[in-house]
């Protein structure tokens, strides 16, 4: 039977609606599974950072804590037990994530510990102790995960960082840092996109997203992994809603198949087919970009980073339109923050000036239309015509936002007195350090004022440690409301307070201290009422230490208390 054109043109595109129908749903399956290993990529990374973010505060906390005044002053004089005591204390009270906090000698016994010290019996724990005096100077050494003796029933997993001590380099203990781990593997694993799960080598959970499975082999006993035992993190994102969407797109084609061959057999326009293939081709590309979290830039080659096309997505990153950023109503340029954009903008031409292909962009800020801030990361891909000339730009932006207030969280945590909510010890020693530094380079003045409360212990004694404290932040106010711009405020030990004064010699130290005696003095404490402090001033001079400067505040400071307290007081003079 011989067919009629228009049949055949029915017969034709009918057939290839319907094998378009098998392309795009297997497209759209492949679309999916690269859209969600890219999803679970993402996760890893983000993972990763923020678990090598973690252990390199807790190492940086391990070496401070090494090379602190305090810790050496007493290793070398076996004096001031009870001031390193509070350090380690006040440091383990500061932050959530440390469990205890020791120093250990040769014998393996605990000298200083913040809970009550003992000698090691734990054949594990000898063990691990050996490996670290047997290390080299300098190095950190991470036990396996264990479990904390006093937890069994609630499982709380910790980790030992350890690292031998050496005084003039002989070997003289081990500092020790037992870290909780179990918030830092429920973060780990916390996700809103994502299921993830963490296994030991046996299958068992350890830790999951839902939390229903966590410890799953090691409740009601100690946790106890297996000696070289690798995790495994699994991350399962959630099931888009790509598949339903696909369902309803391939059941719609389907039916607009027929009325739509029959109206494509009536018009004989091969061009048109042409066309509305080419458009559906381009639309289902472009649909891709704008579904991803990820936002897809095409610069133009000038100095206002004008932007030629741009994915839809980057409205629910920067709240600006697609339109306001192609009509070049807003360009990139003025997206970034004034305080990266010396940054950015070197990196950019450092890359051009490299011939490189490809560059990334270290973590940088942009300012949204609502004046929020993000934190992205941004990598570009440089592209050039035949020529070898530069003609675009073409790159793409992840929001970093929260794993960097986190990490700007942790920092502040470190550095920050978790009573007074003045800088701590740690700090204020780092503040210190440098000081001296710009005194030994450049002969840059510095003083410092160290401040004890009189009579505090009395105040414990009659009226509760609540009060005391309440005490002790009202100091802390005091001074950090009276000290000038650009002088910094610790705390120093118990009731101990240092101000280090930058640019400033003796006299206008004294003269500062004498300001400050007098508004405590004058101060209407809540229950106490009147109270006072004694005052010591030292200055660096000529072949001068911190050391010597502390120990010369100190000395100062005892002066003050022997003449009647509540005075200010130095051991020098401006000669010296």
């Amino acid at each position: 039977m011989q067919l009629s054109f228009k049949t055949k043109l029915f017969l034709a595109f009918f057939i290839y609606g319907l094998a378009l129908v098998v392309v795009t749903q297997f497209t759209f399956l492949k679309v999916e599974e690269l859209t969600l290993k890219y999803k679970a990529s993402q996760i890893f990374v983000q993972k990763s950072e923020f678990h090598n973010a973690y252990m390199k505060d807790a190492e940086k906390k391990l070496l401070d804590i090494k090379n602190s005044y305090s810790l050496n002053k007493y290793i070398t004089t076996k004096k001031s037990k009870h001031t390193i005591e509070t350090l380690f204390l006040d440091i383990t009270q500061a932050s959530s994530k440390i469990f205890k906090l020791r120093y250990i000698d040769l014998n393996l016994k605990e000298k200083i510990s913040t809970q009550k010290p003992k000698k090691l019996s734990s054949k594990k724990d000898i063990a691990y102790f050996k490996s670290v005096l047997e290390s080299k100077k300098g190095s950190i050494v991470y036990s396996k995960l264990g479990c904390s003796e006093q937890h069994i029933k609630d499982i709380i997993p910790i980790i030992h960082l350890a690292t031998p001590i050496y005084i003039k380099d002989k070997k003289v203990g081990i500092l020790v840092i037992d870290l909780f781990m179990k918030d830092f593997l429920y973060k780990l694993v916390k996700s809103d996109t994502s299921k993830i799960y963490i296994f030991d080598n046996n299958g068992n959970t350890l830790v999951d997203t839902d939390f229903t499975k966590s410890w799953s082999k090691h409740l009601n006993k100690n946790l106890k992994l297996k000696s070289g035992e690798i995790l495994y993190m699994v991350i399962v994102p959630h099931q888009s809603d790509i598949k339903e969407s696909i369902l309803k797109f391939v059941g719609l084609l389907i039916l607009l198949s027929f009325p739509m061959a029959f109206l494509f057999s009536k018009y004989n326009s091969k061009q048109k087919k042409e066309e509305d293939k080419h458009k559906y081709n381009q639309d289902v590309l472009l649909s891709l970009f704008d579904l991803s979290d990820v936002v897809l830039f095409n610069w133009n080659n000038d100095e206002k980073w004008s932007v030629a096309s741009v994915s839809k997505s980057v409205f629910k990153l920067l709240g600006y339109t697609q339109e306001e950023f192609e009509t070049n109503k807003i360009n990139y340029i003025d997206c970034i923050h004034p305080d990266d954009l010396k940054q950015v903008t070197q990196e950019h031409l450092n890359s051009i000036s490299y011939r490189a292909y490809y560059f990334e962009h270290k973590p940088y800020r942009l300012i949204k239309k609502n004046a929020d801030i993000k934190w992205i990361l941004h990598s570009t891909v440089i592209v050039k015509d035949e020529n070898n000339k530069i003609t675009n730009f073409v790159g793409y932006l992840t929001d970093i936002t929260d794993l960097k207030n986190t990490e700007i969280e942790l920092k502040q945590i470190s550095r920050t007195d978790r009573l007074t909510k003045i800088n701590n010890r740690l700090y204020t020693d780092d503040i210190l350090e440098n000081q001296y530094y710009r005194y030994k380079r450049d002969n840059e003045a510095c003083s410092v004022i160290l401040v004890d409360i009189d009579h505090f212990k009395s105040v414990n004694d009659n009226h509760g440690h609540l009060v005391g404290d309440n005490v002790l932040v009202e100091f802390a106010r005091i001074l950090g409301v009276s000290i000038r711009k650009g002088d910094v405020l610790g705390r120093w030990g118990g009731e101990e307070f240092l101000i280090i004064l930058p640019h400033t010699k003796l006299q206008e130290a004294l003269k500062l201290g004498e300001k400050l005696r007098k508004i405590i003095d004058t101060n209407d404490f809540p229950t106490i009422g009147h109270m006072s402090a004694s005052f010591g001033v030292s200055t660096f001079v000529e072949h001068s230490s911190i050391d010597i400067l502390i120990d010369t505040a100190d000395k100062a400071l005892y002066e003050s208390k022997k003449n009647g307290r509540n005075c200010v007081s130095t051991i020098q003079t401006e000669k010296e």
